[in-house]
C-alpha cells in the first residue's frame, strides 16, 4: 500500500467499504486508513525476474486520471478500466465504469491506483522509519516509550510501532543518514 506521503506500508489484507480502507499489516496490526490517502494498493509483490511487469505497473501508477484505476493482469500483460472504486472485500471489487457498476473478482486484480492529489497540501516530512517488515513510513511526528514508537505521517495516519520492529529512522532529508 502506497500512501500520498510517499509511505510504503507492507500489509496482509486490505478492503474498502466507503471512504475508509481497512489494512492490515504483516505486523497484525490493522489500520482504518481514508482513501484519499491511499495513491496505490498493488496485490502481488514486485516480481525481480519480471520486469516488463514491474515497468508496465509504474506507468500505470504515473498515469494522470481523473478517476480510479482498476489494474487487472491478463494473458501475462498489465490493463486498466478508469472509473470508481465503490468497495472491495477478500472476493471483489465493486467498480462503477461509465455509471455502471461492474464487479472484479480480487484474484484477477493486479492493484488499484487513485487520482493524483497534490503532495504540496502535505506537511513535510521530518524523516522516515524503515520497518523490519519492508514498510517504509515517512514521518511527520515521532513519539518514543519504553516498548514502542508512535509516529504520524504527512497523510495523517498514526501508528503505534513496537521497537522490534523498527530496522532503521533516517532524519537526514537526502543528506547523511
Amino acid at each position: 500500500v502506497q500512501l500520498v506521503d510517499g509511505s510504503g506500508l507492507a500489509a496482509t489484507d486490505y478492503t474498502v467499504h466507503g471512504t475508509t480502507a481497512q489494512v492490515t499489516l504483516t505486523s497484525g496490526a490493522v489500520l482504518a486508513v481514508p482513501s484519499r490517502a491511499i495513491q496505490w494498493v498493488r496485490f502481488s509483490p514486485p516480481s525481480a525476474g519480471d520486469e516488463k511487469l514491474n515497468k508496465q505497473w509504474t506507468d500505470i501508477t504515473e498515469t494522470k486520471a481523473d478517476g480510479d484505476l482498476l489494474v487487472v493482469r491478463k494473458n501475462g500483460a498489465l490493463d486498466y478500466l478508469e472509473g470508481l472504486q465503490i468497495e472491495m472485500d477478500a472476493e471483489a471489487c465493486r467498480f462503477e465504469v461509465d455509471k455502471e457498476a461492474i464487479r472484479v473478482k480480487r484474484r484477477n486484480i493486479e492493484g488499484v491506483v487513485h487520482p493524483r492529489l497534490g503532495a504540496a497540501e502535505l506537511p513535510e516530512a521530518i524523516g522516515q522509519l524503515a520497518a523490519v517488515d519492508g514498510s517504509r513510513l515517512a514521518l511527520r511526528a515521532v513519539e518514543l516509550s519504553a516498548e514502542s514508537v508512535k509516529i504520524s505521517t504527512p497523510a495523517g495516519i498514526t501508528l503505534d510501532v513496537p521497537l522490534d520492529e523498527v530496522a532503521r529512522f533516517d532524519f537526514s532529508s537526502g543528506k547523511i543518514a
